[in-house]
Protein backbone atom coordinates (compact mmCIF):
# COMPACT_ATOMS: atom_id res chain seq x y z
CA UNK A 1 0.00 0.00 0.00
CA UNK A 2 2.25 2.62 -1.71
CA UNK A 3 -0.53 5.64 -1.31
CA UNK A 4 -3.84 5.69 1.26
CA UNK A 5 -6.26 7.85 1.92
CA UNK A 6 -7.81 8.24 5.61
CA UNK A 7 -10.81 10.31 7.41
CA UNK A 8 -9.15 11.86 10.21
CA UNK A 9 -8.96 14.47 13.15
CA UNK A 10 -5.86 16.69 13.69
CA UNK A 11 -4.47 16.03 17.39
CA UNK A 12 -1.39 17.73 17.15
CA UNK A 13 0.90 19.18 15.26
CA UNK A 14 4.79 19.70 15.79
CA UNK A 15 7.37 22.15 13.20
CA UNK A 16 9.82 20.37 11.80
CA UNK A 17 13.02 21.41 9.79
CA UNK A 18 12.32 24.65 8.55
CA UNK A 19 9.38 24.22 6.69
CA UNK A 20 7.55 21.19 7.50
CA UNK A 21 5.61 19.72 10.02
CA UNK A 22 4.70 16.58 11.98
CA UNK A 23 0.60 16.18 12.36
CA UNK A 24 -0.75 13.75 14.55
CA UNK A 25 -4.11 12.03 13.23
CA UNK A 26 -6.83 10.09 14.69
CA UNK A 27 -8.36 7.99 12.02
CA UNK A 28 -11.23 5.15 12.90
CA UNK A 29 -9.48 2.24 10.68
CA UNK A 30 -5.94 3.34 10.91
CA UNK A 31 -5.74 4.29 14.73
CA UNK A 32 -3.18 7.26 15.53
CA UNK A 33 -0.91 8.39 12.37
CA UNK A 34 2.60 10.50 12.68
CA UNK A 35 3.11 11.91 9.51
CA UNK A 36 4.76 14.18 7.57
CA UNK A 37 3.15 17.57 5.45
CA UNK A 38 5.83 18.89 3.86
CA UNK A 39 6.48 22.78 2.73
CA UNK A 40 2.97 23.28 4.67
CA UNK A 41 5.10 26.43 7.03
CA UNK A 42 5.70 28.08 3.14
CA UNK A 43 3.34 31.73 2.89
CA UNK A 44 1.07 30.41 0.22
CA UNK A 45 0.45 26.20 1.29
CA UNK A 46 -2.10 24.78 -0.06
CA UNK A 47 -2.14 21.98 2.88
CA UNK A 48 -1.79 24.37 6.14
CA UNK A 49 -5.71 25.95 6.06
CA UNK A 50 -6.57 21.73 6.03
CA UNK A 51 -4.53 21.07 8.94
CA UNK A 52 -5.65 22.91 11.66
CA UNK A 53 -5.15 21.10 15.26
CA UNK A 54 -8.95 19.46 16.00
CA UNK A 55 -10.24 19.82 12.61
CA UNK A 56 -12.05 16.80 10.30
CA UNK A 57 -10.68 16.08 7.39
CA UNK A 58 -9.76 14.21 4.24
CA UNK A 59 -6.18 13.15 4.32
CA UNK A 60 -3.83 11.26 1.21
CA UNK A 61 -0.81 10.08 2.17
CA UNK A 62 2.30 8.49 0.56
CA UNK A 63 4.33 5.84 1.84
CA UNK A 64 7.40 7.13 3.86
CA UNK A 65 10.53 5.28 5.04
CA UNK A 66 10.19 6.67 8.27
CA UNK A 67 7.41 8.87 8.99
CA UNK A 68 4.43 8.54 6.13
CA UNK A 69 4.24 11.81 3.68
CA UNK A 70 0.74 13.94 3.51
CA UNK A 71 0.18 14.93 0.02
CA UNK A 72 -2.84 16.29 -0.03
CA UNK A 73 -5.71 17.33 2.30
CA UNK A 74 -9.49 18.28 2.12
CA UNK A 75 -11.31 19.77 4.86
CA UNK A 76 -14.82 18.04 5.72
CA UNK A 77 -15.56 20.26 9.39
CA UNK A 78 -13.41 23.10 10.33
CA UNK A 79 -15.64 23.92 13.36
CA UNK A 80 -15.49 27.77 12.77
CA UNK A 81 -18.17 27.96 15.35
CA UNK A 82 -15.97 26.27 18.06
CA UNK A 83 -12.97 28.58 16.98
CA UNK A 84 -14.45 31.61 17.86
CA UNK A 85 -14.75 31.01 21.86
CA UNK A 86 -11.71 30.51 23.80
CA UNK A 87 -13.56 28.42 26.51
CA UNK A 88 -14.24 26.12 23.33
CA UNK A 89 -10.72 26.20 22.01
CA UNK A 90 -9.24 25.40 25.27
CA UNK A 91 -11.68 22.38 25.84
CA UNK A 92 -11.08 20.65 22.36
CA UNK A 93 -7.15 21.11 22.93
CA UNK A 94 -7.89 18.87 25.98
CA UNK A 95 -9.70 16.37 24.09
CA UNK A 96 -7.14 16.55 21.52
CA UNK A 97 -4.38 15.73 24.24
CA UNK A 98 -6.57 13.00 25.70
CA UNK A 99 -7.08 11.58 22.40
CA UNK A 100 -3.37 11.53 21.44
CA UNK A 101 -2.71 10.27 24.56
CA UNK A 102 -4.95 6.93 24.31
CA UNK A 103 -4.85 6.25 20.89
CA UNK A 104 -2.57 3.53 19.58
CA UNK A 105 -0.67 3.85 16.06
CA UNK A 106 -1.99 0.94 13.65
CA UNK A 107 -4.98 -0.07 15.63
CA UNK A 108 -8.28 0.96 14.68
CA UNK A 109 -10.31 2.22 16.81
CA UNK A 110 -13.71 3.74 15.49
CA UNK A 111 -15.50 3.90 19.25
CA UNK A 112 -12.79 6.50 20.22
CA UNK A 113 -13.51 8.59 16.47
CA UNK A 114 -17.06 8.46 16.65
CA UNK A 115 -16.63 9.44 20.56
CA UNK A 116 -14.52 12.91 19.07
CA UNK A 117 -16.32 13.77 16.51
CA UNK A 118 -19.42 13.74 18.41
CA UNK A 119 -17.79 15.86 21.11
CA UNK A 120 -16.23 18.54 19.03
CA UNK A 121 -19.77 18.89 17.26
CA UNK A 122 -21.53 19.65 20.47
CA UNK A 123 -18.42 21.62 21.47
CA UNK A 124 -19.52 24.14 18.86
CA UNK A 125 -22.68 24.79 19.87
CA UNK A 126 -24.34 26.42 22.73
CA UNK A 127 -24.71 24.53 26.21
CA UNK A 128 -23.22 23.33 28.83
CA UNK A 129 -19.71 22.11 27.78
CA UNK A 130 -18.71 21.58 31.50
CA UNK A 131 -20.95 18.69 31.58
CA UNK A 132 -20.11 17.59 27.89
CA UNK A 133 -16.21 17.76 28.52
CA UNK A 134 -17.09 15.39 32.11
CA UNK A 135 -19.07 12.88 29.70
CA UNK A 136 -16.21 12.93 27.27
CA UNK A 137 -14.45 11.67 30.63
CA UNK A 138 -16.50 9.20 31.36
CA UNK A 139 -17.41 7.59 27.93
CA UNK A 140 -13.82 7.28 27.37
CA UNK A 141 -12.85 5.69 30.61
CA UNK A 142 -15.77 3.32 29.68
CA UNK A 143 -13.64 2.77 26.44
CA UNK A 144 -10.47 2.15 27.77
CA UNK A 145 -12.08 -0.44 30.52
CA UNK A 146 -12.01 1.79 33.61
CA UNK A 147 -15.67 2.44 34.04
CA UNK A 148 -15.89 3.82 37.81
CA UNK A 149 -18.21 1.99 39.70
CA UNK A 150 -21.01 5.17 40.46
CA UNK A 151 -23.75 2.69 41.93
CA UNK A 152 -21.91 0.69 44.60
CA UNK A 153 -19.42 0.59 47.00
CA UNK A 154 -16.11 -0.40 45.69
CA UNK A 155 -14.96 -2.30 48.75
CA UNK A 156 -18.21 -4.09 50.17
CA UNK A 157 -20.21 -4.18 46.87
CA UNK A 158 -23.28 -2.57 48.84
CA UNK A 159 -25.75 -0.27 46.80
CA UNK A 160 -25.05 2.87 48.02
CA UNK A 161 -28.18 5.87 47.70
CA UNK A 162 -26.94 9.77 46.61
CA UNK A 163 -28.17 11.07 50.05
CA UNK A 164 -24.94 11.55 51.77
CA UNK A 165 -21.23 12.23 51.30
CA UNK A 166 -19.11 9.66 49.79
CA UNK A 167 -15.50 9.06 49.09
CA UNK A 168 -14.66 8.82 45.32
CA UNK A 169 -11.40 6.99 44.59
CA UNK A 170 -10.37 6.19 40.57
CA UNK A 171 -12.10 2.72 40.66
CA UNK A 172 -15.29 4.26 42.29
CA UNK A 173 -16.94 5.19 45.47
CA UNK A 174 -16.46 3.83 49.06
CA UNK A 175 -19.17 3.80 51.06
CA UNK A 176 -19.14 5.36 54.70
CA UNK A 177 -18.85 2.60 56.24
CA UNK A 178 -15.48 1.91 54.50
CA UNK A 179 -13.57 4.95 54.55
CA UNK A 180 -11.43 4.14 56.91
CA UNK A 181 -9.64 1.63 54.92
CA UNK A 182 -9.51 3.48 51.74
CA UNK A 183 -6.39 5.21 51.22
CA UNK A 184 -6.49 8.37 48.67
CA UNK A 185 -9.60 9.60 47.15
CA UNK A 186 -11.61 13.04 47.47
CA UNK A 187 -15.21 14.08 49.04
CA UNK A 188 -17.57 14.50 47.10
CA UNK A 189 -21.69 15.38 47.90
CA UNK A 190 -24.95 13.83 47.16
CA UNK A 191 -25.67 16.16 44.58
CA UNK A 192 -22.33 15.38 42.96
CA UNK A 193 -22.67 12.09 42.95
CA UNK A 194 -26.54 12.12 41.50
CA UNK A 195 -24.70 14.53 38.64
CA UNK A 196 -22.02 11.87 38.02
CA UNK A 197 -24.62 9.43 37.30
CA UNK A 198 -26.70 11.14 34.94
CA UNK A 199 -23.46 12.04 33.09
CA UNK A 200 -22.61 8.01 33.28
CA UNK A 201 -25.97 7.67 31.53
CA UNK A 202 -25.41 10.10 28.89
CA UNK A 203 -27.79 12.48 30.09
CA UNK A 204 -24.94 15.42 30.04
CA UNK A 205 -27.74 18.21 29.53
CA UNK A 206 -29.93 17.08 32.22
CA UNK A 207 -27.36 16.80 34.03
CA UNK A 208 -26.36 20.40 33.65
CA UNK A 209 -29.40 21.79 33.86
CA UNK A 210 -29.92 22.26 37.64
CA UNK A 211 -26.58 22.19 38.73
CA UNK A 212 -25.36 26.04 39.92
CA UNK A 213 -21.60 27.31 39.06
CA UNK A 214 -19.88 25.80 42.17
CA UNK A 215 -21.50 22.65 41.38
CA UNK A 216 -20.71 22.32 38.07
CA UNK A 217 -16.81 23.14 38.81
CA UNK A 218 -17.00 20.50 41.49
CA UNK A 219 -18.04 17.82 39.17
CA UNK A 220 -15.00 18.66 36.81
CA UNK A 221 -12.99 18.26 39.56
CA UNK A 222 -14.31 15.00 40.40
CA UNK A 223 -13.07 13.85 36.99
CA UNK A 224 -10.12 15.79 36.81
CA UNK A 225 -9.37 13.63 39.68
CA UNK A 226 -10.05 10.04 38.02
CA UNK A 227 -8.61 10.94 34.96
CA UNK A 228 -5.27 11.71 35.90
CA UNK A 229 -5.09 9.02 38.39
CA UNK A 230 -6.51 6.13 36.33
CA UNK A 231 -4.14 7.43 32.67
CA UNK A 232 -1.05 8.72 35.52
CA UNK A 233 -0.89 12.01 33.73
CA UNK A 234 -1.30 15.40 34.51
CA UNK A 235 -3.06 17.26 31.43
CA UNK A 236 -1.14 20.72 30.09
CA UNK A 237 -4.75 21.59 28.15
CA UNK A 238 -6.21 21.44 32.00
CA UNK A 239 -3.75 24.34 33.68
CA UNK A 240 -4.76 26.22 29.99
CA UNK A 241 -8.71 25.23 30.62
CA UNK A 242 -8.48 26.66 33.80
CA UNK A 243 -6.73 29.97 33.18
CA UNK A 244 -9.85 30.85 30.61
CA UNK A 245 -12.32 29.95 32.90
CA UNK A 246 -10.63 32.70 35.70
CA UNK A 247 -10.66 34.76 32.67
CA UNK A 248 -14.30 33.98 31.46
CA UNK A 249 -16.16 32.49 34.25
CA UNK A 250 -19.37 32.34 32.70
CA UNK A 251 -18.26 30.41 29.96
Amino acid sequence: MKNYTVEALILKRMDFGETDRIITLLTPNHGKIRAVAKGVRRPGSRLAGHLEPFSHAKVFLAKGRNLDIITQAQTLNQYRELRADLSAVSMAFYLSELAERVSVEGEKNYPLFNLFTQTLSQLATEGERNMLLSWFDLSLLELLGYKPDLQRCHECGHDIPTQASYTLTASGLVCRACQDHTAGGICIKAPILANLRLLQDGFFDVAGSSLDWKEVTQTRQALQFIMAYTLQRQFRASDFMEKVQRLCPEA
